[in-house]
């Protein structure tokens, strides 16, 4: 069963259940009478809207709070003493109620950006450590839960500080940005790029066997090969591929297995892929060039 917190993040959802509200406690306000005021309960569907729905629905929303209960103030015949006094009461609360739907949706916006960079590494735009550990984290469970197989790659630059210490570190920078976007290019969007920091990077496949990750990493490594020829920077990348048909305890676990094998590429003479299937105690591991085409046997 949904939780109320995924049917509100249902668009129309949000702002039916709000627009009912208003009517609600338009109703209620006007039976209760001039003396008893509800103007604090209006902010809750204000609230429920423009948290889940956005800014602008927040502002109809606020207009229509605003509208409910002037009319439920003019409908119990309350008697002011001036005639504009119930119109500028009205636009006080209106007021009121949009300031409130642009303070919320701007905490909103903050803390949105916020958590993205808290998870998106600032040079490469891609996931830093952290947001690779979340969406690993989350594929070990929706594996345990579905059953199927993942891959994930373990990606080292070779010789990077080579270039570094030649052409500088805006160079190096730019590498890196290069060889992330590569990747990125590469992969769907349910699929996951991360920089586990320095010239180290993972891509996690969900629901990828080894050949259908072995097709993906053959094209992938002959595009950042020709990226770095069209530089002129003399890198190449040394591949760590771990295909999983059962869960690994852990992230960390997982992140060893693929690190085992990337050091193993790169002590075979870098420029190379190796890779293992694990699970159902047993693990195939295979080397190969990283920037040949052709499929691993």
């Amino acid at each position: 069963m949904p939780t109320l917190d995924q049917v509100l993040k249902r668009r129309p959802a949000a702002d039916i259940i709000g627009l009912l509200l208003v009517v609600l406690l338009g109703a209620v306000d006007y039976l209760s009478g001039p003396e008893i005021s509800f103007s604090i309960f209006y902010l809750f569907p204000i609230y429920l809207v423009t948290w889940y729905a956005g800014r602008w629905p927040g502002v109809v929303i606020s207009l229509a709070s605003g509208l409910a209960w002037y009319l439920a103030d003019r409908l119990d015949g309350h008697v002011y003493s001036s005639p504009p006094i119930p119109y500028w009461n009205a636009s006080v609360r209106v007021g009121f109620f949009l300031i409130t739907t642009y303070l919320l949706s701007e905490l909103r916006r903050r803390l949105i950006i916020e958590a993205e960079l808290a998870i998106t590494d600032p040079l490469t735009k891609i996931a830093n450590r952290r947001g690779v550990y979340l969406a690993v984290d989350a594929e070990l469970v929706r594996q345990r839960r579905m059953g199927h197989p993942f891959t994930a790659a373990y990606l080292d630059v070779d010789r990077f500080k080579a270039v570094n210490d030649r052409l500088g570190h805006h160079v190096g920078d730019e590498l890196l940005r290069v060889v992330a976007e590569t990747i990125r290019s590469h992969v769907r969007k349910v699929d996951t790029v991360g920089r586990l920091g320095g010239d180290e990077f993972l891509i996690l496949l969900p629901e990828t066997g080894h050949e259908a990750a072995d097709e993906l990493l053959s094209r992938l490594t002959s595009s950042l090969t020709h990226e770095m020829r069209l530089r002129d920077w003399p890198v190449t990348f040394s591949i760590g591929v771990a295909t999983f048909l059962e869960p690994p305890k852990s992230v960390d676990e997982l992140l060893r297995q693929a690190d085992r094998l990337l050091y193993a590429a790169k002590t075979d003479g870098k420029d190379t892929i190796r890779r293992a299937i694990i699970g159902e105690d047993r693990a195939t591991p295979t080397t190969r060039p990283s920037g040949a085409a052709s499929h691993v046997p």
